[in-house]
């Protein structure tokens, strides 16, 4: 199988001479959904990791969502070397040229999170530099894997399949095999690429290649012996998996995807974790267009409740969410009170995205009593 999906992979590749744009502004979640008319979705936001049924794209998946999944489920699988040199930035350790790529990085990393990508553009070029100069493949490695993710935060999908396709040639090129954790993370992220390119096919095999081979690798392990990155990078593809098959209409499929990766998550994060109210939404999402509404209702409500105990910043979503199932019900004076709530957290939490979908939640409600 592997072999199969790696075929797309490992081709000749041009090294893009200008990685990254100017920093998107991520579509608002305030289209909402068209009753009289299911089979139509705007996409959905790319910053958030949810999916919002207001907004659910029948043809995209949430790009950003899923670049910053793999952190928030606190996976690492990098190379080695940039592992033992984060950890620390003596004076000895920045005289070594090692040291130096890795604080070039460093600084290239910060510049993206505050959105001045050209910096971090030439800051990685300088780093690549470096490490080419004295030979530190490891060191190329990674830095071209920072460029591949920082092209797929930017939707620059393409140029992030140029990448990952290096990164991928040189993982195996360097004897890691082909289940490990690393391989597997990179497969899963051109999987979700081809799904952005529209190449289905492409997209389900790897998807599919990632799920099956963290499977066989857990049940060789055993199940009392299989390690937190294996069995999370597990529920990511399930995920990932799911968010692309919700995207084809593949309603009940997706479900059964989202509650492995909601199980998974929820023993080894725990409730309390903020990303399993994220997940419950995400069921309470597929539940809604399956127009199972009494169990969306169900989802939304546990969602709700997790989220108020850390005071997440996803709660107004999920009022309105809550609110729009209530809607779908002609339940008017609970869609009104969800809708409201919901409106006053944005408020309060000044989350224009949520509260511009509150609006249009009481706008569509004061619509439907006429």
């Amino acid at each position: 199988m592997f072999n199969i999906f790696a075929k797309y992979y490992l081709k000749s590749i041009i090294p893009p001479t200008s990685l990254f744009k100017n920093p998107r502004l991520f579509s608002p979640l305030c289209m909402f959904f068209k009753f009289l008319n299911p089979n139509l979705f705007r996409k959905s936001s790319l910053y958030l990791y949810r999916t919002q049924i207001s907004s659910i794209s029948k043809r995209e998946i949430s790009g950003k969502r899923q670049f910053v999944l793999p952190s928030l489920l606190t996976l690492s699988f990098s190379i080695p070397f940039i592992g033992n040199f984060l950890e620390s930035e003596s004076k000895e350790e920045e005289e070594s040229d090692d040291a130096k790529v890795v604080l070039i990085m460093k600084r290239a990393v910060l510049a993206m999170q505050n959105g001045k990508p050209a910096v971090a553009e030439q800051l990685l070029h300088l780093a690549l530099k470096s490490a080419q100069e004295t030979d530190n493949q490891d060191a190329v490695t990674y830095i071209h894997d920072l460029m591949a993710n920082f092209a797929f935060e930017n939707e620059e999908y393409k140029k992030a399949e140029t990448l990952f396709v290096d990164v991928l040639k040189r993982f195996l090129e360097k004897g890691i095999s082909e289940d490990d954790n690393a391989v597997v993370e990179v497969s899963l992220k051109m999987a979700s690429i081809y799904s952005h390119l529209g190449d289905n096919e492409k997209a389900s095999q790897g998807f599919q290649f990632c799920i099956d081979t963290q499977e066989k690798k857990m049940k060789s392990m055993g199940e009392e012996n299989v390690d937190k990155d294996t069995l999370v990078l597990w529920a990511m593809s399930h995920d990932w998996f799911g968010r692309f098959l919700l995207g084809l209409a593949h309603y009940d499929r997706a479900k059964e995807h989202f509650r492995k990766a909601y199980d998974v998550c929820l023993k080894v994060k725990g409730a309390e974790d903020p990303h399993v109210s994220v997940l419950l939404n995400d069921l309470g999402s597929v539940c809604f267009l399956q127009k199972n509404y009494d169990e969306a209702i169900d989802y939304f409500n546990e969602a709700i409740n997790l989220a108020k105990l850390y005071q997440s910043e996803e709660l107004a979503s999920f009022y309105v969410n809550l609110g729009t199932v209530y809607l779908q019900k002609k339940a008017f004076e609970e869609a009104e009170l969800n809708c409201n709530r919901a409106m006053r957290i944005a408020k309060k939490d000044e989350n224009k995205e949520a509260l511009k979908e509150s609006i249009v939640c009481l706008k569509t409600l004061k619509d439907l009593k006429k």
